[in-house]
């Protein structure tokens, strides 16, 4: 089997929200954060007593993997080719004759032996967590917003951003999509069997 491989590359998905906006949507739920129930309501403080002293930007990633693959073979196979009336005994196709076969439940047919030329293509993605290695079900559309890629990791690390590391590494997540795309062929010949990795792509998202 021919497997192609794409390049490793990164990405920053930019912020949907500016850092003035994020503030205000964290001052809006500051009293939140104490939790919910009868007695911490009675115990909740005012949002006026809530201070916010620290704001953290922090990037998590996810892998977006996805390839294509392609068959090509042969194999033979036995037609049962129905005849045009209960009366016909015999059929002769490009010089070789037939016996058709009659049934009391199905109609007279006769068996044909032809060789299959086939052609299987399918493509498959998976967006797997860096860190646990779960499905990301908003991927998707996370992915057809803005965003940049980047060249250097380490200035992802500007201006104090947490950046958490991956624990699922390219590796294991190309295995695993390459392994779900793999298929046994019932074929007498194969003339192509092809894996294209298209994309192995590491996101980093705000939070």
């Amino acid at each position: 089997m021919d497997i192609q491989l794409a390049p490793e590359r990164i990405f920053l998905l930019q912020e949907r929200l500016s850092a003035d906006e994020i503030r205000q949507r964290a001052m809006d739920r500051r009293t939140q954060a104490f939790g919910g129930g009868l007695g911490n309501l009675l115990q909740r403080p005012k949002p006026e007593d809530v201070t916010l002293v620290e704001a953290q930007r922090r990037l998590e990633p996810f892998w977006h993997a996805a390839a294509r693959a392609r068959y090509v073979y042969q194999r033979s196979r036995d037609y049962a080719v129905p005849s045009s009336a209960p009366e016909v005994r015999e059929v002769t196709v490009n010089g070789t004759t037939y016996r058709v076969q009659g049934s009391t439940k199905a109609a007279p047919t006769f068996t044909l032996s032809v060789t299959e030329s086939c052609l299987d293509e399918f493509a498959h993605q998976v967006f797997s967590d860096g860190v646990s290695g779960a499905p990301v079900a908003d991927a998707q559309a996370m992915i057809t917003g803005p965003s940049s890629e980047i060249t250097d990791p380490t200035t992802l690390g500007a201006d104090e951003t947490i950046v958490v590391p991956p624990e699922q590494r390219a590796s294991f997540v190309v295995r695993k999509l390459l392994g779900e795309m793999m298929k046994p062929v019932q074929a007498d010949s194969v003339e192509e069997e092809s894996l294209v990795l298209e994309k192995t792509d590491l996101y980093y998202r705000p939070v």
